[in-house]
């Protein structure tokens, strides 16, 4: 049996405007194979692990796009940058220069305009997995057994469920569904929650995805689809579908897992 060192790491992300929007305004990292569009050197990758990341610009802001791309960039140059002692840190001085980035396209901005973004990031390296996050956009861990939110969305809705006021079916049809309770590019500091690390075992996958796939698409469905798919297969197949079902806003899907061959008795035992 190969050992974990010996299977190679597998990263693909892709986004799509869907069928309802004129503009796509959220941003990933990376688009198509890591780490296009953007360069890290194999050595920073071996010190400091794989970065990607899903960043949904706030439609109403009339900035997302900026926010998403400006919040992407800075969140690069400063994760392979930073001097922190470990990636939690890290991680943690990436996010804060990416809403700083984004909350000084806001203060340029004509008028009341916000550069407004959510974010969910990911750190892979040697078999675990680092996650923040701001805002409604979603990480999972996809076992063979389970599929895990490893983030909790910042949103009206998740408060209501937190309280019990409302129920997952009253959630979907909710008038303040998409309604954010945090973003980065609002204010000079931004509240930013971090989740414990998780393995990343040869048959997991950590999916990081944009709202417009998980309003479309149970966990369930998420979770068969990447099971049988390599990452790039599964990308593809989730947005299509999300497509399929309307495509009523931006979709965007990131998945990381190890490059090996799938039998064909496990692509179909789920």
């Amino acid at each position: 049996m190969r050992e974990k060192s010996e299977v190679p790491l597998a990263i693909w992300g892709w986004s799509d405007r869907g069928r309802r929007r004129t503009a796509n305004e959220d941003r990933i990292l990376p688009h198509g194979a890591w780490p296009a569009p953007f360069q890290a050197q194999a050595e920073a990758a071996a010190a400091r692990g794989y970065l990607v990341a899903v960043a949904d610009g706030v439609s109403t802001a009339g900035l997302g796009a900026a926010a998403g791309e400006t919040a992407l960039a800075a969140l690069f140059d400063r994760y392979y940058a930073s001097e922190a002692p470990d990636i939690h840190e890290a991680l943690a001085d990436a996010v804060g220069a990416a809403n700083a980035a984004a909350w000084s396209v806001t203060q340029q901005a004509a008028g009341n305009a916000l550069a407004a973004t959510t974010l969910v990031a990911a750190v892979v390296q040697d078999h675990t997995a680092w996650v923040a996050h701001v805002g409604d956009s979603r990480c999972y861990l996809i076992t063979p057994e389970r599929v895990e939110l490893l983030t909790s969305d910042h949103s009206i809705i998740q408060e209501l469920l937190d309280a019990g006021t409302i129920g997952i079916q009253e959630a979907r049809e909710h008038p303040q569904q998409g309604v954010i309770t945090r973003a980065l590019g609002i204010g000079e500091a931004v509240a930013v929650d971090f989740s414990a690390p998780v393995v990343l075992g040869l048959e997991n996958r950590l999916l990081l995805c944009s709202d417009g796939l998980t309003t479309l698409l149970d966990e369930a469905e998420i979770g068969t689809i990447v099971r049988r798919r390599q990452p790039r297969a599964a990308v593809e197949a989730l947005i299509a579908l999300a497509n399929h079902r309307g495509g009523y806003d931006n979709i965007s899907v990131v998945i990381v897992g190890h490059l090996e061959d799938i039998p064909w008795w496990r692509r179909w035992r789920h």
